[in-house]
């Protein structure tokens, strides 16, 4: 069974005060969508864009870049790019860029890491601002009519 959203309530998430809670509510209802095999993860282009500056803020935030490329790879990086820029997070997009050009350089991501993390913290604002701009493009099967 697919869940379901109400109008009222994408719209009370979208302003609502703790964009962490309103990021992952949001985020939550897409995931059963969510199919790593299909174009965009089965998801639309804005989602397709939070889902992956969510897997790449995870893995920073768990791992490092270290981890990022563990378990991602290499194969979607422009992606992940453009997302971090699209999602007004380009200070992260320029790290990411730097981290993909020496994806073995322990230390060099170690460093990069460290620059990374004062930026996290704007991360899920960031989301949740994109998600108001498009958010006729979000949780479009899932809203209720």
């Amino acid at each position: 069974m697919k869940p379901k959203i109400s109008e009222q309530y994408f719209h009370t998430l979208l302003h609502q005060p703790d964009a962490l809670e309103a990021v992952s509510a949001i985020s939550g209802f897409w995931a059963h969508r969510a199919d790593k095999s299909k174009p965009m993860f089965g998801l639309s282009f804005p989602e397709f864009q939070c889902q992956l500056v969510l897997v790449y803020s995870g893995e920073i935030g768990n791992g490092g870049h270290l981890q990022f490329f563990a378990n991602r790879g290499l194969e979607r990086i422009n992606d992940y790019v453009s997302a971090l820029d699209a999602i007004s997070l380009s200070n992260l997009a320029d790290i990411l860029r730097k981290a993909a050009k020496t994806p073995a350089d322990l230390q060099g991501l170690h460093n990069l890491d460290i620059q990374a993390w004062p930026y996290m913290s704007a991360v899920e604002r960031a989301l949740q601002a994109f998600l108001q701009v498009n958010s006729s493009q979000v949780l479009q099967q899932e809203r209720l009519q």
